[in-house]
């Protein structure tokens, strides 16, 4: 079988080196003049990253205004697609559409950059979850966690964790629960915010009741169900 990368053969005819020269010039020329073009929407994005998680209202705003009309290579419609998704999370609006979003998974599964995949996979399987599709929702979440490991990105980690705690929660698998519910407490303690780790503790305070451990339950919240 021929390599993948062998050299062309030198009897080709001129008219089709010709062609083949002019074809990927072009195809050269197109990608330069598109990163060119989406010069100005990924410089407004990047500061909506930059602030995403301190001022998620503002970030959401930023998003939302650049005009799809000014988005021209794939990798500036994917990185819009994802940010558009993560402000709007961030910002308790649930998405009603995924057919995007699984657009987006599929291009980040081709690039090198774990980030942006691992943000991808966690928000498909937070939308799938929030829509009561579990078994969609189980395995992105897996793989989102097994790129946040490697990423050492530990509040993504966390959140994970607290949507898989709350999956098993509604599968009344109460053991996986509890198991996901220590994770995520574990996990946030590093960051020590006030608002995320009272929401573990009421949460892993759900597990181990819902576990039959209440002597365990170190916190004291008053649980609505």
């Amino acid at each position: 079988l021929p390599q993948r990368n062998c050299p062309l053969p030198n009897n080709l005819p001129s008219t089709t080196m010709k062609a083949l020269f002019y074809a990927i010039t072009a195809a050269i020329l197109l990608t330069l003049c598109a990163c060119r073009r989406d010069a100005a929407a990924l410089e407004r994005m990047a500061h909506a990253e930059a602030i995403m998680h301190t001022h998620p209202d503002s970030a959401l705003a930023i998003v939302s205004a650049i005009p799809d009309s000014t988005l021209h290579s794939p990798s500036a419609r994917a990185l819009h697609a994802l940010l558009l998704t993560q402000a709007r999370d961030k910002n308790y609006i649930n998405l009603t559409d995924d057919t995007l979003l699984i657009k987006v998974v599929k291009y980040y599964d081709q690039t090198s950059d774990k980030h942006h995949r691992m943000l991808a996979h966690f928000y498909l399987g937070r939308n799938n979850y929030y829509k009561g599709r579990y078994t969609e929702a189980t395995p992105e979440l897996h793989a989102a966690e097994q790129y946040a490991k490697e990423l050492n990105d530990t509040f993504i980690l966390s959140q994970i964790y607290g949507d898989l705690g709350g999956i098993y929660g509604q599968l009344f698998s109460a053991r996986m629960e509890l198991k996901y519910a220590m994770l995520e407490y574990e996990t946030l303690k590093e960051w020590n915010h006030p608002d995320y780790l009272a929401w573990a503790q009421c949460e892993l305070s759900r597990a181990y009741l819902n576990c039959l451990q209440p002597h365990k339950n170190r916190f004291h919240f008053r649980l609505n169900y």
